[in-house]
């Protein structure tokens, strides 16, 4: 998520022990490592990423700066997909482009996948269902072709929300307003205007021996946070209240308040 770049490169560095070379750009992050994930370190790794949407496994990296280059670093790199695409094996191409090019991301996805399916055996395309999901972006003259670790999905999508705001904070936002407020194990957390829970459950995630008060007028968003906690796995408070009576509601001490004022075209306030 652009804005978040340096948070995101400090998480996977420390989960990933193996980091040799990091680049940021923007919303993005990437990292080699020194040798060889384990799928088994993968999957470790996709299960404890909280400020990522998606991850890729870069399979080549080529500047392009036409489809004819485009085409050429992937032949170039078929060796690379030969043993992942062997059939049966399933496969689709979804693409991005960032910059002024004259085509589109759809093009770029065509010629990928032509340029593949003269691999023989040609590997079978199922856009639906796919074994394989490869992503192609090309951002200015930087092209890169992955594997999608996380196809048709988004890491930002948590499995708790079993309640869902009208204007929800995104969980990645609020997990970084977490790391920013450097929330630690017995902390007192606080949001005044606390929606579905969001960033209470976020915090306590992060720390979970904190303590996470939530407050809102509204009573339907207290018990969906309540709910929500609940299906994450912690314990919190979660009171009716207007922000103007907290002072009765909570005890301090208090050592982290984080909210998400409720103004904007969603909500009217």
């Amino acid at each position: 998520m652009p804005g978040l770049e340096d948070l995101l490169l400090e998480e996977a560095a420390r989960l990933l022990r193996t980091v040799k070379r990091r680049e940021v750009r923007r919303g993005r992050v990437l990292l080699e490592c020194s040798r060889p994930l384990e799928a088994s370190e993968l999957s470790a790794l996709l299960s404890r990423l909280a400020l990522a949407e998606k991850a890729y496994l870069v399979l080549l990296e080529a500047k392009a700066g036409s489809l004819e280059e485009v085409s050429r670093a992937v032949r170039q790199g078929l060796c690379c997909l030969e043993d992942l695409l062997k059939p049966p094996v399933y496969f689709a191409v979804e693409a991005a482009r960032v910059g002024e090019h004259p085509f589109t991301s759809r093009d770029i996805a065509r010629e990928v996948g032509s340029v593949i399916q003269a691999l023989k055996p040609s590997p079978p395309v199922s856009l639906d269902d796919p074994d394989v999901l490869l992503y192609a972006e090309l951002v200015g003259d930087e092209f890169r072709l992955c594997v999608d670790l996380t196809p048709f999905m988004s890491l930002k999508d948590r499995g708790y929300r079993v309640y869902l705001h009208p204007s929800a904070l995104n969980p990645i936002v609020a997990r970084a307003m977490c790391r920013i407020a450097r929330v630690q194990e017995g902390d007192v957390v606080v949001d005044p205007m606390c929606g579905s829970g969001t960033i209470i459950i976020e915090c306590m995630l992060e720390a979970p021996n904190a303590r996470g008060v939530g407050c809102d007028v509204n009573p339907a968003h207290v018990k969906g946070a309540a709910l929500n906690a609940r299906a994450a796995g912690i314990m919190a408070d979660f009171v009716v209240a207007d922000v103007k009576s907290l002072a009765r509601v909570i005890r301090p001490p208090v050592d982290v308040v984080a909210a998400n004022p409720p103004y904007g075209i969603r909500e009217r306030a």
